[in-house]
């Protein structure tokens, strides 16, 4: 469902359309979605429209009154083809979040095979591999759907994570600096195009 707003995703993948070759008609679908919530159970769901999960993915949007730290933290993921939760972390439970997402659809004569893995990179490592199916390195695309950490903390600098294909088999993850009794919980998207 086409929301009247703008943000840059929308403004990239719609209006800039011709310029990439009829990009507009790849999307089925763009919905925009979130809102507050205090995480006493540590999530929320959130009803979207429904889509093909075969071919829709999460766009993540960090937005919180909190934002420059990891309480404004959420992994987002499908619950089912009208449900998104935003995940946080344990130790949020006095703060208000307000995760934003995109849910986006895409056509599926243009999409091969869509991944979704939801990794947990431990605290001590600056570099995590994650073992997926076979895709073209060429013609996919990685998407974050947010992260969270476990505990209080006001930095989440060094909490920020690369990733990169680095064969058809191995998506790594890769941190500056390792970041003691802090694992990261992710949810990432593998999109491959034909």
């Amino acid at each position: 469902m086409f929301q009247p707003f703008y943000h840059p995703l929308r403004h990239s993948l719609l209006n800039d359309g011709k310029k990439l070759g009829g990009v507009e008609s790849a999307i089925v679908s763009i919905e925009r979605a979130g809102g507050s919530f205090t995480p006493d159970t540590t999530y929320c769901d959130y009803t979207i429209s429904e889509v093909d999960l075969n071919f829709a993915v999460i766009y993540d949007h960090l937005f919180s009154t909190t934002w420059n730290n990891a309480r404004a933290l959420t992994r987002k993921t499908f619950l089912d083809s009208t449900t998104v939760r935003a995940q946080a972390g344990g130790d949020v439970t006095s703060y208000t979040l307000t995760p934003r997402f995109f849910v986006v659809e895409f056509d599926h004569t243009l999409i091969k095979s869509m991944q979704h893995v939801t990794p947990t990179f431990p605290d001590s490592d600056v570099e995590e591999d994650v073992i997926i199916a076979s895709v073209d390195v060429d013609k996919t695309q990685i998407i974050s759907a947010g992260w969270y950490v476990e505990k209080d903390i006001y930095d989440v600098r060094p909490h920020n994570v690369q990733m990169y294909l680095i064969d058809s088999t191995t998506l790594r993850m890769w941190r500056a600096n390792a970041v003691s009794n802090d694992a990261l919980y992710m949810s990432i998207f593998l999109l491959e195009f034909k």
